[in-house]
């Protein structure tokens, strides 16, 4: 790796640990460059604007996020099985700091500021594929639809637990769990 690319990737990755302390809301070139211990002229040196270095980190965050759902080793299970995985998933304080920010993350799209709402497409794209590779997909025909269907269940625990709610959270998927498991048509 040239000394280039190696400084660029350094700088990624202390903007990257920025942007999941601080959030997006407090990402501005100023704020970045100090955080990778450079000015803000120097990252555009290395990024053509700031949605494009934006939309690098987020990309390199996202990744970091998969690789941190890997570590749980999890074996392909049917939804209903999944279950308490997730809470223990959703509690962890490593993937705490990744669901804050995946919450502002969403809150941006939904303004439909482009930047954020094609990063987060392509998040959303590799949440759904880790979905499909770790939850067995009952129902064949709704192939297409049912990661989504699981991705929007996953996501609405996420926004009660952040709302506080973490002691309802063992119930709704105790519920879930029930739901599933005497109606495993659903998915």
């Amino acid at each position: 790796m040239k000394k280039g690319e190696l400084k660029k990737k350094l700088i990624t990755e202390l903007m990257a640990n920025y942007i999941l302390l601080n959030g997006l809301q407090n990402a501005s070139l100023r704020n970045l460059a100090i955080a990778s211990n450079t000015s803000d002229r120097m990252l555009l040196h290395y990024f053509l604007d700031k949605n494009e270095l934006l939309e690098y980190v987020l990309n390199k965050i996202s990744n970091d996020f998969i690789s941190l759902l890997d570590n749980f080793k999890l074996k392909k299970m049917v939804l209903i099985d999944f279950f308490p995985y997730f809470k223990e998933i959703i509690n962890n304080s490593e993937i705490q700091k990744y669901i804050k920010l995946w919450i502002e993350l969403i809150s941006l799209s939904s303004r439909e500021i482009l930047v954020f709402r094609k990063i987060g497409q392509k998040i959303c794209e590799s949440f759904l594929d880790w979905i499909k590779s770790h939850i067995i997909i009952e129902n064949q025909d709704n192939d297409r639809l049912t990661p989504f269907l699981i991705l929007a269940i996953m996501e609405g625990i996420v926004f009660i637990d952040a709302l506080g709610y973490k002691h309802e959270i063992t119930h709704i998927l105790d519920r879930l769990s029930s739901i599933f498991k005497n109606n495993n048509h659903l998915i």
